[in-house]
């Protein structure tokens, strides 16, 4: 057999085998557990489990339950045409999915708080600050780094020995992966919880198709519109005219997750969030 025939084997195997290795890419969920303390004075801690997932580089971190609540109301839609699923969950602390890309310095910020919206944000750069020595947390050996995100400061105890160096939310630029985290004051603190191996998500993605990209100042000018008259809001995307009755319902985290900030969450953890 001539050397190039060989060659060109070799070259068609490896194509197929690359092609194939990508099909079968899978991606990584690491479960955070977030302790956190709604403001200073308050005595008792909130809990919530968060999912990072991370697909050929790119992390998508979101709330655990929302997105149980969203895969409750596609199986309810799809046995019964009704997009109320039965389940009676709490209200968690974010509605939204935050997109990093560490490679390409984009951040996204997807949400349906109000309509379906992609934003982008500026990437969070930490200077991270390593302290020397280990300690061990679970299984793990650790070091500890300190920074400073969104007008906090945190020490985050991370670890060389798994294969990511990521973290979850905005925690990026790790020499490893972020096992435990907690600001200087001692509200707010994240504990990974396991890790596993799934495969690669469909949904995992921008989807820019059903999560459009638009500009900050557009989507509050919709989000004020929706506060100061749902029904005027509702006519206006959806056109649909007539007269819309029910019980009247306040939500008071309105004003605080539309106006204030997009999400309680971010604006539990970080002093000050920026948009394009």
């Amino acid at each position: 057999m001539k050397l190039t025939t060989v060659v060109t084997i070799v070259a068609l195997f490896l194509f197929y085998t690359s092609v194939s290795a990508q099909k079968m890419s899978k991606a990584y969920e690491m479960y955070y557990l977030l302790t956190l303390k709604p403001d200073s004075n308050s005595v008792d801690s909130v809990q919530e489990m968060y999912v990072n997932t991370i697909h050929q580089g790119i992390s998508y971190f979101r709330s655990l339950e929302e997105r149980q609540k969203d895969s409750a109301r596609t199986d309810a839609f799809r046995k019964t045409g009704s997009l109320i699923s039965g389940a009676k969950a709490k209200l968690p602390y974010s509605k939204a999915t935050y997109i990093m890309d560490a490679q390409r310095k984009k951040m996204y910020y997807q949400t349906r708080v109000v309509n379906k919206v992609t934003m982008e944000q500026p990437f969070p750069e930490v200077s991270w600050t390593l302290k020397p020595g280990t300690t061990k947390i679970g299984r793990y050996t650790c070091q500890l780094a300190t920074g400073v995100l969104g007008g906090r400061t945190y020490n985050v105890w991370f670890s060389t020995h798994l294969p990511f160096a990521a973290g979850p939310w905005k925690f990026n630029g790790l020499p490893g992966l972020a096992v435990r985290i907690a600001d200087a004051s001692g509200r707010i603190r994240f504990e990974l919880m396991g890790i596993r191996e799934v495969p690669a998500q469909d949904q995992l993605g921008l989807n820019l198709k059903n999560y459009p990209l638009t500009r900050w100042r557009d989507y509050r000018a919709a989000a004020d519109l929706y506060n100061e008259d749902p029904v005027a809001y509702f006519q206006k995307t959806t056109g649909l005219k007539g007269q819309f009755s029910g019980p009247e319902k306040k939500d008071k985290r309105r004003k605080t997750d539309i106006l204030v900030v997009p999400d309680n969450f971010n604006f539990l953890l970080e002093a000050k969030e920026e948009f394009f």
